[in-house]
């Protein structure tokens, strides 16, 4: 709170992804307290800006003005869903209206997608667009477009520990709890000898003595990069989670 402006931005967080973190931490937060007093104020004019910072196109960029891409879509609608599940917090149901536009642009079929129109669809901005795309329309479990994006996720990117990516992990753990049924746990549990992506996490996790004991270490992805040992801490915190703070195939999201 010390660090936020008067105009709802925050010190040191330099991009939209930056701010969108920093929205869905207060929102959360406010969520989880009710604390009127000391946080709808701050969530709110952190949410104001965000809404600010949409494009034209519908999505978000990496910076404000900038091409708006599916992962920084994605993490922007995590920060307005939290805000919206407060249910005091105003988010234009607009944001979100636009929001499916632009990923209707960036996806094949509503199921694979690539980070911006007429791009390569990649496993990283598939499961980030299918998490969007469950947030922007409410998409249920047996949404013919989140079959197809899971069975894409499920052929071409498994979670390997040779190959993390705590961002990917998070974000298709989501979606693959979402959706539910076999994938699912296939997905987390693993099969035929594969670890699935709850495994692959905790044996990742630093553990002996030492002051990195309990955390996960950077991983080589431009996430990783930006948000260094804490970043991806929290998201292999978020992604054992899952299953605890997000609505699974029996539930409708909210």
């Amino acid at each position: 709170l010390e660090q936020q402006r008067a105009n709802g931005t925050f010190q040191g967080a330099a991009s939209v992804r930056s701010h969108s973190l920093a929205t869905l931490a207060l929102c959360e937060l406010y969520g989880m307290t009710r604390d009127k007093k000391l946080l709808i104020a701050p969530a709110q004019k952190a949410v104001n800006h965000l809404v600010s910072a949409q494009g034209k196109d519908g999505g978000w960029g990496i910076q404000i003005k900038e091409a708006s891409t599916t992962t920084e879509t994605a993490w922007a609608l995590q920060a307005l869903h939290a805000a919206r599940l407060c249910g005091d917090l105003i988010v234009p149901d607009e944001s979100f209206r636009s929001a499916s536009k632009f990923l209707d642009s960036t996806s094949t079929e509503g199921a694979s997608f690539g980070e911006r129109n007429r791009e390569k669809p990649t496993p990283e901005a598939t499961a980030a667009g299918l998490l969007a795309r469950i947030i922007a329309d409410k998409c249920p479990a047996d949404d013919k477009r989140l079959a197809a994006g899971v069975e894409y996720l499920m052929k071409t990117r498994l979670p390997k520990a040779d190959q993390l990516d705590y961002s990917y992990h998070y974000n298709s753990s989501w979606v693959q709890f979402h959706r539910g049924g076999l994938d699912w746990h296939r997905w987390n549990m693993g099969q035929n000898g594969r670890k699935g992506v709850r495994d692959v996490t905790i044996e990742s996790q630093n553990s002996g003595p030492g002051g990195t004991s309990g955390s996960w270490d950077a991983d080589k992805t431009s996430l990783g990069t930006a948000t260094g040992r804490i970043g991806c801490t929290a998201l292999g915190i978020l992604t054992l989670q899952v299953y605890y703070r997000h609505a699974g195939s029996a539930e409708p999201l909210k």
